[in-house]
């Protein structure tokens, strides 16, 4: 659905959410809101260290995964990165739902935009998520 808002803050708004698509898509830095830590290999391979700890058969640093055939080394492959995605994808969307999270997000796009009247952060959302939400880290960027 297209923009079609003509208010008088109509051009900010939609540079503001531009911005925040930008956040969701990671093209922006953590430090600006952007969610480049999530949903990323890093992370999938920071989960496969995290599993390699509990399972004998896997060896990070050669990223080999050992099985007595062909077939259980690969099945156990598949599991481990299987549970690794998983693991991922669990850790991700709990950090994009933090409202540290959101309202760091809010915070650096309201920045961005450089709102001069009642659209700037601390009139929308310092109530909500405080007056300098801190944005938690993904454990693999750590």
């Amino acid at each position: 659905m297209p923009f079609t808002w003509t208010g008088q803050y109509a051009a900010q708004i939609r540079e503001e959410e531009l911005f925040h698509l930008r956040q969701f898509r990671g093209e922006v830095p953590v430090s600006e809101g952007g969610l480049a830590d999530c949903w990323t290999v890093r992370g999938i391979q920071y989960y496969i260290r995290q599993l390699a700890a509990s399972y004998s058969f896997i060896d990070v640093g050669t990223w080999t995964v050992r099985g007595s055939t062909a077939d259980e080394a690969r099945s156990r492959t598949l599991g481990v990165i299987a549970n690794a995605v998983q693991n991922e994808l669990v850790e991700s969307s709990r950090i994009m739902n933090l409202d540290s999270t959101r309202g760091h997000m809010e915070l650096k796009a309201k920045e961005r935009i450089n709102y001069n009247a009642c659209f700037r952060y601390h009139c929308t959302y310092r109530g909500k998520y405080g007056a300098n939400p801190v944005r938690e880290l993904h454990p693999a960027y750590q």
